[in-house]
C-alpha cells in the first residue's frame, strides 16, 4: 500500500509540474495520502514488537539465526522509514503540513542511530573476544 500510494502522490506532482491540472486526483490522493503516516506508526510499531535480540547463550547456530532474523527486522523498519521520508518529500510537493510525520521522523532517526550504534560496538567487542579467543588455540595466526 505505501509504495503504491506513494507512486500514485509523485505521478501527480509530476504532472502538476509539468503544468498540467491535477485537481480530478486530488481526492482520491488526499485520502489515501492522509492514512500513510497512521499506517506507517503501525507498522514500526509492528516490526519493533517483533524484534528480538540473539541471547549470547545460544549455541552458534542458532545465533546466526537469530542475527539474520533481527537484521531482517532492522532492514524493515529501515523500509518503513524510507517510506515515511519520500511521504515528506512529497506531502511539500502538495503544501501539505507534515511538521508532526517531520519530528516523528527526526525523533525516530535520531534513537535508530543510538541504537545501532550501541549494537555496533557490542559487535566489534565480540569480533575482539573471539579474535582473542582463537589466538590461544593451537597452530592458529591472527
Amino acid at each position: 500500500m505505501f509504495h503504491k500510494t506513494l507512486q500514485l502522490a509523485r505521478d501527480v506532482a509530476a504532472q502538476q509540474d509539468s503544468g498540467r491540472d491535477v485537481s480530478a486526483y486530488r481526492d482520491h490522493l488526499s485520502s489515501e495520502f492522509s492514512e500513510l503516516p497512521d499506517e506507517t506508526r503501525g507498522a514500526l510499531q509492528r516490526l519493533r514488537s517483533r524484534v528480538e535480540f540473539p541471547s549470547p547463550d545460544l549455541p552458534p547456530e542458532k545465533f546466526v539465526v537469530a542475527d539474520q532474523k533481527l537484521f531482517k527486522r532492522l532492514r524493515e523498519v529501515d523500509d518503513v522509514f524510507q517510506v515515511l521520508i519520500a511521504y515528506l518529500q512529497i506531502a511539500e510537493k502538495f503544501a501539505l503540513d507534515a511538521s508532526e510525520e517531520r519530528a516523528l521522523m527526526e525523533q525516530e532517526l535520531t534513537d535508530a542511530a543510538a541504537n545501532r550504534s550501541i549494537f555496533l560496538e557490542l559487535a566489534l567487542d565480540d569480533v575482539a573476544m573471539l579474535r582473542s579467543a582463537i589466538a590461544t588455540l593451537p597452530g592458529m595466526k591472527i
